[in-house]
């Protein structure tokens, strides 16, 4: 579905740019218990490299990696979910990608 997705962004309405969030680093969670944590940072592992290939084999594509740290001050009370302070990091990212795929044109 994903890959359809990015071909309907491409064909159908002719983006001209696609930013692509990466995986978050479940693997850094340490409430999470064996083996689940394993299965999931595997999981992680592998959608983040499908993502960097299918935006190296793309030139109007950019992966930004939301390997950001996981500590206490980033994680909300809940021990799994990003707080507000995961979520601005991530969306300074974000910012920057959209800048440079701006200055592109």
């Amino acid at each position: 579905e994903f890959y359809q997705l990015t071909e309907l962004l491409e064909n159908k309405y002719h983006v001209a740019n696609i930013i692509i969030s990466g995986i978050p680093p479940v693997r850094k969670l340490k409430q999470i218990p064996f083996p689940l944590k394993s299965v999931l940072a595997l999981k992680e592992l592998i959608f983040n490299l499908a993502l960097q290939l299918l935006c190296q084999n793309k030139r109007h594509f950019c992966l930004v990696s939301i390997d950001l740290p996981v500590t206490k001050q980033t994680i909300a009370i809940d021990g799994f979910h990003p707080n507000s302070i995961f979520y601005r990091a991530w969306a300074e990212r974000i910012t920057k990608a959209i800048e440079h795929v701006s200055s592109r044109h």
